[in-house]
């Protein structure tokens, strides 16, 4: 729906929703100590009365939503940043409806995904999403609401959500007031250590909008979340064939460090270079067709969106070495890298976005997903030294930096050349063999 909203809301007035919108992960992971995130984990550990842990998790998340949200929303309305982002009038009504739904929902998609029952949340996605799509236009079409359609589409289709899974879990007989506190606490004990990582994770991603809001560029973070939301694009494909890989390469490390470098290889030989392929058009022949998708007031998205596509690529690059620690338990060695990259983040946005505004926020995106990509391959430096010093990553690397270059000139010369360079170094990385290979993947 990103180019829908453009033609009716400003990027100021989209730059207050997505400001908004940043805070609600970290209000949420607060209420709800990120417990659905321990379900899964709890819910196969032997002796569990699973009907009990759900109705602990599913009662405790009402009640510390319900708690949370009167917090969050009163404290809001009492600071003054959030009193500024006036063209968002349902801005507390969006804050408190959130905090209570959200966490209910990913609990639900949680148990769901425990019981190995996925037509659900296909159902509930058939159902809520085009009462997503048809409330929010609808309101934008026919109401003077403005940005408020948005929120108000979002909050039915929460509550729409909320509502269907409840019924869901009611047919099944799951809803029994069986709370236990031993169960809480089992889940707390596995959920709180995540939060550090969790809230570097909201750092790494989010906060770039906060700060653009906070020194008075509000029109870029809506420019900004808007290249974000297409450059995601990429980086949902290409999360998607690597968790087909995920298995597999978990399979290889538990045989042997030759398997498991074997089945890297072959990651980085088909499904990087998938992405890298991707990246390249979308940055090339995508940035191109952006602007006649878009509003005239969000036309200057290009080097935006170039920067933000490229950085799929390192974070997919890293993922199999993250996998390599996560078997080996060098848990620290994640969190070392999450911890280095948000500082890097923050430090970097604080001096760089009141000079350049939505490209620094962009660049430090990249940068810090850089740190955290070194940090992990120096940390599983067993697996990754062959691979990253090859003549293939580098040639990759070049790809990658062409791609971003061809946001930087207006020349059709040099875009040109960018493109013809490009496309010989892909035909080198021998792309066809590549696709061939992520075909068999996918059919495995």
């Amino acid at each position: 729906m990103a180019p829908i909203y453009t033609y009716y809301i400003s990027p100021e007035a989209f730059g207050q929703f997505s400001t908004v919108k940043s805070f609600l992960p970290l209000f949420t992971m607060v209420s709800s100590v990120s417990i659905d995130l321990a379900y899964f984990k709890v819910y196969f550990d032997e002796g569990i009365d699973r009907i009990k842990l759900l109705s602990t998790a599913l009662f405790f998340l009402v009640f510390s939503g319900i708690v949370f949200s009167f917090i969050f929303t009163l404290a809001a309305l009492n600071i003054s940043f959030f009193k500024d982002l006036e063209l968002l009038e349902y801005r507390y009504i969006y804050i408190f409806f959130t905090i209570i739904t959200i966490p209910l929902i990913n609990l639900a998609n949680t148990h769901i995904k425990a019981i190995a029952e996925p037509k659900h949340l296909s159902k509930i996605s058939i159902i809520t999403s085009p009462v997503l799509f048809l409330t929010t236009l609808g309101l934008l079409e026919y109401s003077d609401l403005g940005v408020n359609s948005i929120v108000v589409g979002i909050i039915t289709q929460q509550l729409l959500q909320v509502t269907l899974f409840l019924k869901l879990f009611k047919n099944f007989n799951l809803i029994k007031f069986d709370f236990s506190f031993a169960y809480l606490k089992l889940l707390s004990k596995i959920s709180i250590p995540m939060i550090p990582t969790i809230a570097t994770g909201w750092i790494n991603t989010l906060s770039d909008r906060f700060l653009l809001t906070y020194f008075g560029l509000v029109s870029d973070t809506g420019i900004y979340s808007i290249a974000f939301v297409f450059s995601q694009g990429v980086y949902f494909i290409g999360d998607s064939i690597s968790k087909i890989n995920a298995k597999i390469s978990m399979q290889a490390i538990s045989k042997s460090i030759e398997e498991y470098n074997k089945n890297n290889k072959a990651y980085f030989e088909n499904i990087i270079t998938l992405i890298l392929l991707l990246i390249f058009l979308s940055n090339t022949i995508g940035v191109e067709i952006l602007p006649y998708l878009l509003s005239d007031e969000y036309s200057d998205i290009g080097l935006v969106f170039s920067i933000l596509t490229a950085s799929t690529f390192i974070g997919l690059s890293y993922r199999p070495f993250t996998y390599y620690l996560l078997n080996k338990e060098k848990i620290k060695n994640i969190t070392y890298a999450g911890t280095a990259s948000a500082l890097c983040n923050t430090a970097l946005n604080i001096v760089l976005i009141p000079k350049f505004g939505k490209v620094a926020a962009a660049t430090t995106t990249i940068i810090s997903n850089l740190v955290y990509f070194l940090i992990i391959t120096v940390s599983s430096r067993e697996v990754s030294k062959n691979l990253i010093f090859s003549k293939r990553f580098i040639l990759s690397v070049i790809v990658l930096i062409l791609s971003i270059s061809y946001s930087i000139t207006d020349i059709i010369e040099i875009k040109t050349a960018i493109v013809i360079f490009g496309l010989i170094l892909l035909y080198l990385l021998d792309i066809n063999k590549g696709l061939k290979n992520i075909i068999t993947l996918i059919k495995r």
